[in-house]
């Protein structure tokens, strides 16, 4: 639906466009504003909602990768006669998880991957250490001291305990 975001990874079979186009905006994704243009394949940006509750096919892609700009799939349907048609997806057909749909009231499309195997959380990475080299270097030396002053206070109780024998009152 427009201006809300994809909540999976998923391929366009359809939009309310006449010639199959959409427009996506990925600024969650990639930081960038202005709006891409992706398409429906050819063989089925003309189904209707209607269409689609009848439509039988199969989609095979690539395992899940974190490259957001990768992806080869193929789409088989079958026509109304029954023949079966296979056409090539790339990732122009591919709508991203978190990207969202823009000035095109809706489309129709086939989830092919979701919430962990999503491209989206496999590019993520984990954030980077807050700390510097020199609070890294500085947190070592304090343990240093720390148990340096502890081994001065053990060797200052046995030599203590030597120099003064006899019950401590």
């Amino acid at each position: 639906v427009n201006d809300q975001p994809f909540p999976a990874d998923l391929v366009v079979i359809s939009t309310t466009e006449e010639d199959g186009a959409c427009y996506i905006e990925t600024a969650q994704l990639d930081g960038e504003t202005n709006l891409k243009i992706h398409r429906a394949l050819p063989e089925t940006f003309r189904i209707t909602l209607q269409d689609i509750a009848n439509m039988r096919g199969q989609v095979e892609c690539d395992v899940p990768h974190p490259n957001l700009y990768k992806f080869k799939g193929a789409l088989t349907v079958q026509d109304p006669s029954g023949e079966s048609v296979r056409v090539s997806l790339s990732e122009k057909q591919l709508m991203l998880r978190g990207a969202q749909l823009r000035n095109t009231d809706y489309l129709l499309g086939v989830v092919v991957y979701v919430g962990k195997d999503s491209k989206l959380s496999l590019n993520q990475k984990n954030p980077p250490s807050k700390f510097s080299t020199v609070e890294r270097r500085l947190n070592r030396s304090v343990i240093g001291v720390f148990f340096f002053k502890l081994i001065l206070c053990m060797i200052a109780t046995v030599l203590f305990y030597f120099q003064f024998p006899g019950p401590c009152t």
